[in-house]
């Protein structure tokens, strides 16, 4: 099994570090997670694009206003 080793900054500053297994389970936990990570990306993508064009419509439609 892979092993890792974790490290973690003590409060006065002192480093300290341990050896932990990975766990075959933690990396379909991980995989998961990084789906989820992705489909929460591409929402996001999508929601940016989405004010975008409505920026843009808004914009058109109060020129079009004043040109009226």
């Amino acid at each position: 099994m892979p092993r890792l080793i974790q490290r973690e900054v003590l409060a006065d500053g002192r480093w300290t570090q341990k050896l932990i297994t990975w766990e075959p389970a933690a990396d379909l936990q991980l995989l998961h997670l990084q789906q989820i990570i992705a489909k929460l990306e591409s929402r996001f993508e999508k929601l940016i694009d989405r004010k975008r064009f409505m920026e843009q419509n808004f914009q058109r439609t109060a020129r079009t206003q004043q040109a009226h």
